[in-house]
């Protein structure tokens, strides 16, 4: 996991409470932590991030005890089966998933069920979500759906009174949500996405052939397209007239060629779908073909065309979320009473190539890949700001998220509590 990711999460979790959240008394509290993966995610998604963080909390805040929990929820193929409801046992189609579905299972899990991980809370334990891209749909759909016990739902999603009055009770001990990465409110890409992929519409694709094919324009790519046709395979593999043969590549030379190659595939496409009478006249894409590639997505992609749906700025399920964000924060009981602070962390780009393992996004292997680095930060961004990841919206429209950006070669430095802004303050 990447150093600021580290940093700022030992950040989030030990400092900067709200004013009114319990505060350790001679009994020592537990810190429950619960990760959320995303797309494609599993039990092995967040790799040795459970031991790392239980054991530098512990030496930050020797007040309270860290627990921590990988949390796995259905994702791609298994968003497709038939599923039981936990209390009526009654069978329905997984087909209607959607993050609600989710939000019924996490709290099964964690303090419902028989086998339930947090079943009790004492006066000074406290709840900590990490939430990774999908993850933070998830944790937010969780958030609200238990606080409004899922009002403008089907009624099959209510609890009854007194289980209500319970989960509220656990709400009340979150204290963080941090995303890596995480939809919140939206994803850009899904929405494009899924207009496509719903019925093969290419109006919202077509929005965004100019970007592109002002990137691919750029001086710096150029460089890297001009008069090439497809390197060789990132394996290595070479198929002529008279064979194959195979060449002997270093896993950087691999690497590199893999990255120019997707950069000249994309700039080629976009030079495609501009010089094409046919595409330029064609608003959607054939039924045969969408579904072969609605097939590679839940095959070998693992992916449901449901998570894609669902994650779009616009789907009913973010919407669900913006009204009970509101409803939590215009409503001054409900805002005195509940009281986690969300955020959201991850580069807006990830830099590809890093001569320094990591550390920074100034120094490269090649002088390729800081050219594409640079033009997508140049595109897209402008600043080097760690917010959220490239496919997901950012929650400015939100004043209580917090951000930070950075001055390029800073990026190896410890985030300190100055650095951070609160949304509210920008205009």
């Amino acid at each position: 996991m990447k150093l600021f990711v580290y940093l700022a999460a030992c950040f989030y979790l030990t400092s900067c409470t709200w004013s009114g959240i319990r505060t350790p008394s001679s009994v020592k509290g537990r810190h429950i932590i619960v990760t959320l993966h995303g797309v494609r995610g599993n039990d092995v998604s967040y790799g040795d991030f459970h031991s790392i963080i239980k054991g530098n909390l512990e030496k930050l805040d020797s007040s309270y005890s860290v627990e921590t929990i990988n949390w796995t929820y259905p994702v791609g193929s298994a968003v497709e089966e038939k599923r039981k409801d936990e209390f009526t046992g009654k069978e329905f189609l997984a087909k209607t998933w959607n993050p609600h579905d989710i939000a019924k299972k996490f709290n099964f899990d964690m303090f419902l069920g028989p086998q339930a991980k947090i079943k009790d809370l004492g006066p000074n334990d406290k709840i900590s979500l990490i939430a990774y891209s999908m993850g933070g749909l998830m944790a937010m759909s969780w958030y609200y759906d238990t606080m409004h016990n899922f009002s403008n739902l089907a009624p099959r999603y209510k609890y009854s009174a007194d289980i209500h009055a319970e989960l509220l009770k656990k709400l009340e001990r979150v204290e963080n949500v941090i995303g890596l990465g995480a939809v919140y409110w939206g994803s850009l890409d899904s929405e494009v996405g899924w207009t496509l992929l719903e019925n093969g519409d290419l109006a919202e694709i077509k929005k965004v052939v100019p970007k592109v094919k002002e990137f691919c324009a750029s001086a710096d790519v150029k460089k890297i397209t001009e008069g090439q046709s497809l390197w060789a395979t990132a394996t290595g593999a070479v198929t002529g007239w008279f064979g194959s043969k195979k060449e002997e590549l270093t896993t950087q030379q691999k690497n590199e060629r893999f990255v120019k190659n997707a950069t000249l595939a994309t700039c080629n496409s976009v030079g495609f779908i501009e010089g094409s009478y046919v595409l330029k006249a064609v608003d959607k894409v054939p039924d045969l073909v969408l579904s072969g590639l609605k097939k590679g997505m839940a095959g070998a992609g693992n992916v449901s065309v449901h998570e894609i749906d669902n994650m779009r700025l616009t789907s009913d399920a973010i919407n669900v979320m913006r009204l009970g964000r509101i409803n939590h924060l215009t409503n001054q009981d409900l805002k005195t009473r509940f009281k986690a602070r969300w955020s959201s962390i991850v580069g807006v780009f990830p830099c590809l190539g890093k001569k320094d393992k990591g550390l920074t996004c100034t120094e490269f292997v090649s002088e390729d890949y800081k050219r594409i680095n640079d033009g997508l930060v140049t595109l897209f961004s402008g600043l080097y700001r760690r917010e959220t990841d490239g496919p997901v919206m950012s929650p400015s429209a939100v004043a209580d998220f917090l951000f930070y950006t950075e001055a390029p070669g800073n990026e190896n430095s410890a985030i300190s509590a100055d650095q951070f802004q609160n949304t509210q303050q920008i205009q």
